[in-house]
């Protein structure tokens, strides 16, 4: 059954069987935890249910989870939501360094629970860095057929109708070898991942079977509208709207004119702290940015201010957008900051000295 947006009466007797920690509301709210769910341990090898309720509760949460690989050989983890069939092409996570930590959002069951595997044998540990509780479920299928090349938009406002940070899922309909079709805000005028040599996780699908699936994230217009790409016109796809959080609803915009929270200029190449509380004050929230390469064969990774895990983009990138195509392409990036608003991000090169610009899209404060 779709959750719907509810809201309990102030004194009333209506309360939700498991409380969120503003029980009052039920506007999206980002709940920092920090908990191991899967100690160190063998990774499976197929889909495998994993219970997240004794965290999240047993409802649908976006749970951020960080996955720290002990082992050297680079493996592919993959995650989806209990109960579906699709191989998963993302949100997937490649960890290719002993010690990465790489994070991955992923959204769970009505009951609280996913599904993971490990593409080869590995130790691995995941933990629940923390969940967007009170997202909204969404129904109405977007599209269905062969996808337009180029920049074009389509209407999402059957589910939404303000700005909304959206989660869609994209399901391939034909076999095309290594195709790919990429989200970005609506009226964002900058180009976003559009080749196989960038590497973006959070809104970018690159898959060859049929019957693959992935859930990718981006913003709405104030009309419900987005923005998509495909590469070749033979790809066909159906995109349905998997889950969302509005504008209002728990979802807010940065302050105005304090959007970007690093002009454009040389990116430091050790973790530095970024303090994004101009745009969003000085609060623990869930963030999204807009990562912009100014140089080619650049990446750029963030992590949460005070992470232990000594990691280095590209290979243990706890959240990162790596461009290899050309300059002043974008990649969406999701990381939580701590209660000063602080993150930490350093870059990588193997070209020219990399040079970033780093924009504030919005955000979910914890409550």
């Amino acid at each position: 059954m779709l959750r719907t947006a509810t809201r309990y009466p102030r004194g009333g007797s209506l309360r939700p069987t498991n409380v969120d920690p503003d029980p009052i509301s039920s506007d999206a709210v980002w709940v920092p935890t920090n908990t191991v769910v899967f100690p160190a341990g063998s990774a499976p090898l197929s889909y495998t249910d994993l219970d997240l309720s004794a965290v999240v509760g047993a409802r649908s949460a976006w749970v951020l989870i960080g996955i720290k690989a002990t082992s050297s050989t680079a493996r592919v983890v993959r995650f989806r939501t209990n109960g579906e069939t699709q191989t998963w092409g993302s949100f997937n996570v490649s960890v290719e360094t002993s010690g990465g930590a790489p994070y991955t959002l992923v959204r769970t069951s009505p009951l609280g629970i996913i599904e993971w595997l490990s593409s080869g044998t590995q130790t691995v540990e995941l933990t629940v860095l923390g969940y967007v509780s009170n997202i909204l479920l969404g129904a109405a299928q977007l599209y269905n057929g062969t996808l337009p090349t180029g920049w074009q938009t389509f209407d999402a406002s059957g589910n939404v109708s303000n700005i909304a940070l959206v989660m869609l899922k994209s399901l391939r309909l034909n076999a095309v070898t290594n195709r790919f079709h990429i989200y970005r805000p609506r009226g964002d005028v900058d180009d976003w991942v559009l080749d196989v040599d960038c590497e973006n996780i959070n809104n970018f699908m690159i898959c060859s079977p049929t019957d693959m699936a992935v859930r990718m994230l981006t913003l709405t217009d104030s009309s419900g509208n987005v923005d998509f790409y495909a590469d070749i016109n033979t790809t066909q796809s159906r995109i349905t709207m998997d889950s969302f959080a509005q504008l209002g609803q728990g979802f807010l915009l940065p302050n105005a004119g304090q959007e970007i929270v690093f002009p454009s200029g040389l990116s430091p190449t050790v973790l530095t702290d970024l303090d994004l509380s101009p745009a969003i004050g000085a609060q623990a929230a869930l963030v999204f940015l807009k990562a912009k390469s100014v140089v080619v064969d650049t990446s750029v990774m963030f992590r949460r201010n005070g992470e232990v895990i000594s990691a280095v983009a590209p290979n243990a990138g706890v959240q990162f957008f790596r461009n290899e195509h050309s300059a002043n392409v974008c990649g969406l990036v999701i990381v939580a900051c701590d209660e000063a608003g602080l993150v930490e991000w350093c870059a990588s090169t193997t070209g020219s000295p990399a040079q970033h610009e780093i924009t504030v899209l919005g955000y979910i404060p914890a409550a």
